[in-house]
């Protein structure tokens, strides 16, 4: 039987159509992929020195959470020196003697460097702790080295002994690790600080305490406090950058603590990746049910196409510019909730920042971070760990 001639043009016009679109899509993760390489090549050649991450807009101090971020990073890009150096300033300068992390370091008034002990610099952070930890685990898993494992299982330890308040009955992850042995009524809590993809991965090495009650209890008080008026009018339904929580009964209010605001911001813009990273890994829908609430994101893009860099708990606009790491956060909420809008956040707030694949101007350490963070999960390009990192 033979075929029409108009039936073979239709069938290679199809074929042809497919190369092209398998390309484009081959082309775009390859772009992705090579850019998370500029911002990477860009946050070592001006943040990073000798193991040591500088935050040249604050004094040119290093934080704990800047050590976890390096450390992180450095597992994703297969990077082992530089983790390894990382690592390494890290247990030098920062830990303390109950394993955990001082948050922030730099020059003091005598010209020593060293833990800034006159601005609380000596207690921790348990976002930083925890990150640090998950960090050791990947790099153990992608680089076989026991001795960070090692080290992983202790600080996994401490974290759960120093940093996690029962609350009701049911475990919390606190601020610091002043806030479990404090005589005040009161924990201080920043929700951007919950990692339960971490929390997960934590009860594997540590079966003694309670971790899933920990992954359970991050969804409860997050939808909770997201809920809360915390003394505003309304609720615009985003997590705050800090609470308050009555250590008897679990009441919320504002912190009393000179600038722990409860705006929307530079600490709570984390929340979404947080949950959506823990999606990509896990599947739980709850990550989905939590994500959905956070409908004012969406809506303030579509209308218009912008987010202010701050916002009132109850939705108002706290600051007249953007932040490149407001976009890298909101990309967890939009690959969950709105991923047709993935895309276009990413061209209209990140493209601009490269000529090519290649990153033309240097971010701050923060933004370097969340534009990253978030193009690398929005992207599929968060290993996960074990066999699959």
């Amino acid at each position: 039987m033979m075929i029409r001639t108009e039936y073979i043009y239709i069938v290679l016009l199809l074929i042809a159509m497919i190369v092209v679109v398998v390309v484009w899509l081959i082309s775009r993760g390859g772009s992705n992929i090579n850019k998370l390489d500029s911002l990477w090549q860009s946050y070592l050649t001006n943040n990073i020195i000798n193991g040591r991450t500088i935050d040249q807009q604050h004094n040119s101090d290093t934080t704990s959470e800047g050590q976890s971020y390096t450390m992180i990073r450095s597992v994703w890009q297969n990077d082992p020196q530089v983790f390894s150096a990382a690592w390494r300033w890290t247990q030098q300068n920062l830990q303390l003697p109950n394993r955990l992390f001082g948050w922030l370091w730099g020059r003091k008034t005598d010209g020593s460097y060293g833990i800034l002990t006159s601005q609380g610099g000596e207690h921790t952070a348990a976002d930083a702790d925890s990150l640090i930890a998950l960090s050791l685990i990947l790099a153990a898993r992608r680089w076989h080295n026991g001795g960070y494992l090692t080290a992983a299982e202790s600080i996994i330890r401490s974290i759960w002994q120093q940093e996690v308040v029962i609350i009701n009955g049911q475990p919390l992850m606190a601020a610091d690790n002043i806030e479990k042995t404090a005589s005040a009524n009161v924990v201080i809590v920043n929700p951007s600080y919950f990692q339960p993809y971490a929390y997960r991965l934590f009860a594997v090495y540590d079966k003694a305490d309670n971790w899933s009650a920990l992954v359970n209890n991050s969804y409860l008080f997050m939808a909770k406090v997201s809920a809360a008026k915390l003394g505003s009018p309304v609720s615009d339904g985003l997590p705050p950058n800090w609470v308050a929580v009555n250590r008897y009964d679990g009441r919320l209010s504002k912190t009393a603590n000179q600038g722990q605001n409860t705006h929307y911001g530079f600490n709570a813009l984390r929340v979404p990746w947080q949950f959506a990273l823990d999606y990509a890994w896990f599947h739980d829908p709850r990550d989905k049910q939590l994500l959905a609430g956070f409908s004012f994101i969406g809506k303030q893009w579509s209308a218009n196409h912008r987010l202010w860099a701050i916002y009132s708990h109850a939705g108002k606009p706290e600051a007249d510019y953007s932040s490149l790491a407001m976009y890298g956060g909101a990309l967890g909420y939009f690959k969950l909730i709105q991923p047709d809008q993935v895309m276009r956040v990413i061209a209209s707030q990140f493209d601009w920042l490269f000529k090519g694949n290649k990153l033309t101007r240097p971010l701050s350490y923060y933004d370097n971070n969340w534009v990253w963070f978030g193009m690398a999960l929005s992207g599929n390009q968060l290993a996960k760990y074990g066999s699959q990192i």
